[in-house]
């Protein structure tokens, strides 16, 4: 709280960009930063009040703040995504930005995927935020077609690491910080997502397109997770190895058309 609170929200109901040793918006072309770093601020914000929650603290003055900010980036938005004065045109991080933090309305979510399918600035490091956004608007097919495409010379490359940008040149070429597309095809493609602390109680929820197969290993503290997945035009087969002690939920699968939405109750344990 004490760290947030250092930024200054000013009369346009957004936070005075301070300046430091790093930006959050990370190296890339045409960054949208007063869209990114609201948006970063407000994800903070809401972190904040879910830590307080769990702690049984009170967090009005934060809740307070998002409030606030809630208000000044509703200004940010055109008919085709959110934009501020810094750019000429809808940035991607700017936008993945505002799905993730939860700014973004469902009834935007068309600008924002257009947006997201056909803007590329992003870093290999905030790539994973334009394919988590992607994911979270059931935009699966569109995600993965980013990422064949953005990832397509590392993929072709000899070399079993991720580089640090989209070419061997001019960075490290074993960057930790660019491997956001591992996470996204274990959490969402072979769709192994905890829904309880420790992996206690996990989702395995795929999200195929024929033909297709995916092997997936998910180590969590009760052992490893281990999934094998095939789809064909009319099959889907699943393998799973569950650790003990554990409960993994299952998602009823239809034949043609992997479900992109688990019912609330959780089907088939």
């Amino acid at each position: 709280v004490d760290y947030v609170n250092l930024w200054a929200i000013g009369d346009d109901h957004l936070v005075e960009h301070r300046e430091g040793s790093w930006d959050w918006m990370d190296w890339g072309r045409r960054a949208d930063v007063t869209a990114i770093e609201n948006a970063w601020y407000y994800a903070a914000l809401s972190t904040i009040c879910n830590m307080a929650d769990v702690l049984g603290k009170s967090s009005d003055d934060t809740a307070a703040r998002m409030d606030e900010i809630k208000t000044g980036y509703a200004s940010l938005w055109t008919n085709k995504g959110y934009k501020s004065g810094d750019v000429r045109k809808p940035d991607d991080r700017a936008n993945a930005l505002a799905v993730i933090s939860g700014l973004a309305e469902k009834s935007q979510y068309e600008a924002i995927t257009s947006v997201l399918t056909k803007t590329k600035n992003a870093s290999p490091y905030m790539e994973y935020y334009v394919l988590e956004a992607l994911c979270q608007m059931a935009q699966y097919d569109a995600a993965k077609r980013r990422m064949l495409q953005r990832y397509e010379n590392m993929i072709e490359s000899d070399d079993t690491t991720l580089w640090e940008k989209w070419s061997r040149l001019g960075g490290t070429r074993n960057h930790a910080w660019s491997g956001g597309p591992l996470v996204i095809l274990s959490k969402y493609f072979a769709g192994i997502r905890p829904l309880a602390p420790g992996y206690d109680v996990f989702l395995i929820q795929p999200v195929l397109t024929a033909p297709d197969t995916i092997r997936c290993i998910v180590p969590s503290i009760k052992g490893y997770i281990r999934v094998t997945e095939r789809k064909t035009a009319d099959t889907f087969t699943l393998d799973a190895a569950v650790p003990k002690d554990t409960t993994a939920h299952i998602c009823k699968v239809k034949l043609g058309l992997i479900s992109l939405g688990c019912p609330k109750n959780l089907v088939d344990s």
